[in-house]
């Protein structure tokens, strides 16, 4: 039997079965391929994407480094350095001054702002002074610095007296004299109990009806110098003037002056001056 032909038979069957599958898998594997292929795509389109992100978020910053001004950096280096170094200490500082800043600065105000702001507290001190009623002027005194009285219109600042607002009760009638100042022109001493002090040098006219009186202006000044803007920086002040005295003499002229500073909102008496004829 010839089985030459049945061999080359097998042979061509086994060669050939394979091609089936081949061709079975050709288009899930070009599937896979092209499937590769667009992952590596948009791996290749994202990476590109966030590099361009980072080159602009360099771009920008570098263009606003570029922009600041000249030796803010090394600045911004050392602020940030001294902040550090000061600790607790310029935190509690810096608070409290931004608390103060807060406040308004009574000596920018116009005559009409002053007016608008102290009109009502100062008519209530006035009237608390004519009627000698601390219980009604207490409330009106500065909680923290109290109310100081100087008898002329210079304010000495170290010497002049002040009394905060609990003290205010039992002044009236205290028998206790004060040395409040000297007198103009012979140097001796002011002595004289509170009660003596407010007739003679707070409340000696009749300051709530006035001839005058101005807001953050000076109606009348004499011949000693006049400090309140130094000594109250940042208040504001109400004036009530007589231009002559009951008499009618010219030498007679006299000015009450009270002084506010603001604190949290309200605006408390600091100051009582007393202005008139000096040598």
């Amino acid at each position: 039997m010839n089985i030459q032909p049945i061999i080359w038979t097998a042979a061509l069957l086994a060669a050939l079965a394979p091609l089936p599958v081949v061709l079975q898998d050709e288009p899930r594997n070009a599937e896979l391929a092209a499937s590769g292929q667009n992952a590596a795509a948009v791996a290749r389109t994202e990476q590109a994407g966030a590099g361009a992100s980072r080159a602009g978020a360099g771009g920008a910053t570098g263009l606003a480094e570029r922009a600041r001004p000249a030796g803010q950096h090394g600045a911004d280096e050392r602020g940030e350095r001294e902040r550090a170094a000061a600790g607790p200490e310029r935190n509690a500082q810096s608070a409290l001054h931004s608390e103060e800043s807060a406040e308004p600065d009574g000596s920018q105000l116009t005559a009409q702002e002053a007016e608008k702001a102290l009109a009502e507290p100062a008519a209530t001190v006035v009237n608390a002074l004519r009627e000698k009623n601390m219980q009604a002027l207490k409330p009106l005194v500065h909680p923290d610095r109290g109310v100081r009285f100087s008898p002329y219109a210079f304010v000495d600042v170290k010497s002049d007296l002040v009394f905060k607002p609990s003290k205010l009760d039992k002044l009236m009638d205290s028998s206790k004299e004060y040395v409040w100042g000297a007198y103009d022109g012979s140097g001796e001493p002011i002595k004289m109990t509170f009660s003596q002090y407010l007739n003679g040098f707070v409340y000696g006219r009749d300051y709530a009806h006035p001839e005058q009186m101005a807001y953050n202006t000076f109606v009348h000044t004499g011949s000693t110098t006049n400090n309140l803007r130094a000594a109250y920086p940042t208040a504001a002040f109400v004036e009530y003037n007589f231009s002559r005295g009951a008499d009618g003499n010219e030498l007679g002229w006299s000015s009450l002056r009270l002084v506010f500073e603001p604190k949290g909102g309200k605006w408390y008496l600091v100051g009582i001056i007393n202005d008139q004829w000096t040598t």
